[in-house]
């Protein structure tokens, strides 16, 4: 069965970046014209800070998984680890609201000098709303993790699907009645609600799982808060990686080049979604093999893996870097034209790590995220670092080149000599690599 929810898994996350992309080709363009770019720039920096947040809720998930898995079997144990982690969860939600909360009334500090006066207002209720969201989501996310962790794939991707289809459905009328960032974000916030209601509802009557609160697990709480706190720590360096970009251009450039830099991380966000829609698949599988000390398994699924992945996005790219500007321009409009370089810069380095994403998962299951984490902790200061100098002289595009520059560094070269120390066959990657792209290239 775990076989068949894989496979299927994947051809609906292929069909769900397919029916995304194409919604997103029709809807962007009229988004950003009803937005324009200064209410485009305040739904993007609040986007920016929800999701550093939401980390720390994706981090537990993450944890949850590996917990459920190795505790699914046993059900005399199961509900007690299911309340264990619920407990932990619900406090969780409460942190995130503080933080929130701390950021949405210190908004005049932070932003004062980029952003006028009605700016700073929408940000402020936006930041309301999705704190609201954040805590209500981490108090029920134990929902989602058991879906995953019993490989129910095909069901958590129908979902994706529904989310993708609903968001613009019950946005397009508003914007077209006037409403502008508030209203998209209250919307969103809505239906990610309705997603979760749905992977509860799952819980209970297709997996008929017990959540037991009598007795609170001390054992799994002092197993998990090491690992959880490495994996929220490079989650949320990720995202600072990312989104900080964002951020800091909010603070130093206007609302105009954020909207720039959103659009381009849009666009790169979507060729990520090629490779982390099949990646996400296999964070119980790999759990399984480090469980079994499976150690030839694990390089074998690496290696089949990355050489599906280097194959799509191998077309995906030369696809964008012909026709990528046209498409920019036609799609978005000619404020948004720095965008495609933008692109060029962050989706070519990155492809090598894309491709070997699942990895991620293997330093998950194998609780071997620290170096990894020391790795992004330093590249993480060189972002902030440039993207302040650069994003003040040369907007969103010194903001990209700064992250293609740690990519390289830190991502391709000191990561991959990395791998190679853990019983994965890094040298058949790179083979594949050349075998692969190469011709893709030489095609284009």
């Amino acid at each position: 069965m775990a076989t068949n929810q894989i496979k299927g898994g994947a051809i609906l996350s292929y069909l769900s970046i397919i029916i995304g992309n194409v919604i997103v080709l029709i809807y962007t363009p009229f988004m950003l014209r009803c937005l324009g770019s200064s209410e485009y720039g305040i739904y993007s920096i609040c986007n920016t800070v929800s999701s550093a947040i939401a980390m720390l809720d994706s981090g537990f998930g993450i944890a949850a998984v590996r917990f459920i898995v190795k505790n699914k079997n046993d059900k005399s144990i199961l509900p007690d680890v299911l309340g264990t982690l619920t407990i932990i969860n619900i406090f969780l939600g409460v942190v995130a609201m503080l933080i929130m909360g701390a950021v949405a009334m210190n908004t005049d500090r932070i932003f004062g000098n980029s952003m006028t006066v009605s700016e700073l207002a929408s940000v402020r209720v936006i930041l309301w709303i999705t704190g609201a969201y954040l805590s209500i989501s981490f108090m029920s996310s134990i929902f989602p993790a058991i879906v995953v962790a019993h490989e129910r794939f095909i069901f958590v991707k129908v979902v994706d699907i529904i989310k993708s289809i609903m968001l613009p459905l019950l946005i397009v009328p508003f914007l077209l009645a006037g409403f502008k960032a508030i209203a998209m974000s209250l919307i969103t916030v809505i239906v990610f609600l309705m997603m979760n209601v749905a992977k509860l509802i799952y819980c209970y009557t297709k997996l008929r799982v017990t959540i037991s609160f009598k007795h609170f697990d001390f054992a799994l709480l002092k197993q998990a808060l090491p690992f959880v706190g490495l994996v929220i720590f490079k989650l949320l360096l990720d995202r600072v990686y990312w989104s900080g970009g964002q951020f800091i251009l909010g603070i130093v450039s206007g609302t105009t080049a954020v909207a720039i830099m959103a659009l381009a991380l849009q666009l790169s966000g979507y060729y990520n979604s090629i490779a982390l829609s099949i990646n996400n698949l296999f964070l119980p599988k790999c759990t399984s093999l480090v469980e079994n000390n499976d150690f030839t398994g694990i390089s074998d699924l690496f290696s089949r893996v990355s050489r599906t992945q280097l194959f799509m996005l191998g077309i995906f790219i030369c696809v964008f870097v012909v026709f990528g500007n046209l498409f920019v321009k036609l799609w978005a409009g000619d404020t948004y034209s720095d965008a495609y370089y933008c692109c060029l810069l962050i989706m070519i380095p990155y492809t090598v790590p894309l491709s070997q994403g699942i990895v991620n998962s293997i330093l998950q299951a194998q609780n071997k995220l620290s170096f990894q984490a020391l790795v992004f902790s330093i590249i993480n200061i060189v972002v902030v670092v440039l993207s302040f100098y650069l994003g003040k002289y040369f907007g969103a595009i010194g903001c990209s080149l700064t992250i293609s520059l740690c990519i390289v560094i830190g991502e391709i070269l000191i990561m991959n000599l990395f791998y190679k120390r853990l019983s994965i066959n890094i040298s058949e990657y790179w083979i594949n690599f050349f075998k692969i792209l190469f011709p893709l290239f030489i095609i284009s």
